[in-house]
């Protein structure tokens, strides 16, 4: 009897450890991607959920080979987040806000992206990793839910300009909360139309459910740019049918159409306040940022660029641009040669399998990270997750 439950426990254990350490399914990381993209503000945690995806990692290790790119990015990536840190220098901030770059603080941010950018080069399985990358921006999409959720709990409408974290209590700017919420559609929306994808039904269901949760989340705080990207992705995918197919008339058709129905939702299905901010922007205020950064770098690049010299701002509002305002010059060049060492990448990579796809994706990514501030704001999981994707082209 002994000897029978000897071997019972053993197949079971055997059987754990395939399901645990899995290299075909990769749940262990799975789970962790996606817990790390909700957003854990504590670095213990934070240390226990990466040391069991880095546990099977080391256990599943094995030389490969990996494109030059992909290692170039690698060494971009890591030097980029070493640089940013040792040469912060506390900007121009509000006095509300400290400024400060806590080593705590970063590491939560950091040890994530470093982690993905590590298990992308041992993974051979692109759709695996491109999963991993998904489950992180469905823990973005959670963050955003319990966000919103709770602020609209909480407090009265209208919400624009303030959420109320669900993890820490405290009021943040929204912008933040939509932007956890868009990536998730976004990052299906680039395959839509792809002959090579053969979960069709699945990518439509998965997508339409994230469309109708992201677009609610950015009608409750008066969003705009969710639905300016959406026009583009829109556009993109008529202008990539009509290139494979020669049907210029169903492009032209196309841009028609989303362009009428853009009017439409601007004009009778968003709320006035949000319709108003789309079609009546300060837009001047974006060029005055350009305006002022190149007129300082044009001079020299090797200096910390202030936000402050027409406007009384604090940022850009620009990745690129804030990166170099608060780290300076080196960590800016990384930035600036990740997104063309990834352009670089699609161009050599245009023969492959779903190139198109992330071109597409590629394309959405910018307007945010030429809008935004996430490194240095509170939503860093947008960066991480655009790590990710950049090792996900190199491959």
């Amino acid at each position: 009897m002994s000897e029978i439950l000897d071997k019972i426990q053993g197949l079971n254990r055997k059987y754990l450890k395939k399901i645990l350490f899995s290299q075909s399914s990769y749940p262990i990381p799975k789970v962790c991607f996606y817990l790390l993209g909700i957003g854990i503000y504590s670095l213990r945690i934070t240390l226990v959920v990466s040391s069991l995806c880095l546990i099977h990692y080391i256990y599943n290790f094995s030389f490969r080979k990996f494109s030059f790119n992909k290692l170039i990015l690698f060494i971009f990536w890591t030097v980029f987040i070493c640089i940013y840190y040792l040469q912060y220098k506390l900007p121009f901030f509000p006095p509300e806000f400290d400024g400060s770059l806590s080593l705590v603080v970063y590491l939560v941010r950091a040890i994530p992206l470093l982690l993905l950018i590590l298990v992308s080069l041992q993974l051979k399985n692109k759709s695996i990793y491109f999963n991993l990358v998904f489950l992180f921006s469905l823990g973005m999409l959670t963050h955003a839910i319990l966000n919103t959720v709770n602020t609209v709990i909480i407090s009265d409408p209208p919400y624009y300009g303030r959420v109320y974290e669900f993890f820490t209590g405290g009021r943040v700017n929204s912008p933040g909360t939509t932007l956890l919420a868009s990536f998730s559609s976004l990052l299906l929306l680039g395959f839509v139309g792809d002959k090579k994808v053969q979960k069709k039904k699945l990518l439509f269901v998965f997508l339409f459910i994230t469309f109708l949760i992201s677009a609610a989340i950015s009608l409750t705080f008066l969003a705009r740019t969710y639905f300016f990207v959406l026009a583009i992705g829109t556009i993109l995918i008529a202008i990539r049918y009509a290139s494979e197919t020669g049907k210029i008339s169903f492009f032209l058709l196309s841009l028609f159409l989303s362009v009428t129905l853009l009017a439409s939702a601007f004009k009778f299905l968003l709320p006035a306040n949000l319709s108003d901010r789309i079609i009546n922007g300060v837009y001047s205020m974006k060029i005055q940022h350009n305006i002022d950064y190149f007129n300082q770098i044009g001079e020299n690049f090797f200096i910390y660029p202030k936000s402050y010299i027409t406007l009384d701002v604090y940022w850009f509002h620009n990745f690129f641009y804030d990166v170099h305002r608060s780290s300076g010059p080196y960590a800016a060049i990384c930035a600036y040669g990740i997104v063309l060492i990834t352009s670089f990448s699609i161009v050599v990579n245009w023969e492959k399998r779903y190139t198109k796809s992330l071109l597409i994706i590629f394309s959405l990514f910018i307007p945010y990270l030429l809008t935004t501030i996430p490194w240095e704001s509170s939503e860093y999981q947008i960066i991480v997750l655009f790590a990710g994707f950049t090792m996900l082209v190199a491959d």
